[in-house]
């Protein structure tokens, strides 16, 4: 009887070397100027809108009926702005805290 052929050999693990602090560093550094930057963007698009939509009522129709329109949108304009803004620097100061909890 033939001798059953040698299983192949298995082939090593790729050698992936540790992610250096310096580039957890950067990355983190990246993820938080994108998220700033983003939020940023949102909160001027809201207030671009914001301003366009008042000029436009404030066009049309007379002043005491464009007013109560005008604090609807600005107020409407100042809470998601706010909202925003607010999440994001929750949501940063966690994770920063949750970092510092998990290195020390």
């Amino acid at each position: 009887m033939a001798a059953p052929a040698p299983a192949p050999a298995a082939l090593p693990a790729p050698a992936i070397p540790p992610p250096s602090k310096t580039s957890d560093a950067r990355v983190e550094q990246v993820r938080a100027l994108a998220g700033l930057m983003a939020v940023m963007a949102g909160d001027v698009a809201i207030a671009v809108a914001a301003i366009v939509v008042i000029i436009r009522f404030a066009g049309s129709g007379t002043s005491s009926q464009a007013l109560p329109q005008i604090v609807a949108i600005l107020s409407g304009a100042f809470t998601a702005i706010g909202t925003m803004t607010t999440a994001y620097f929750g949501i940063k100061a966690m994770s920063n805290t949750a970092k510092n909890l998990r290195s020390s």
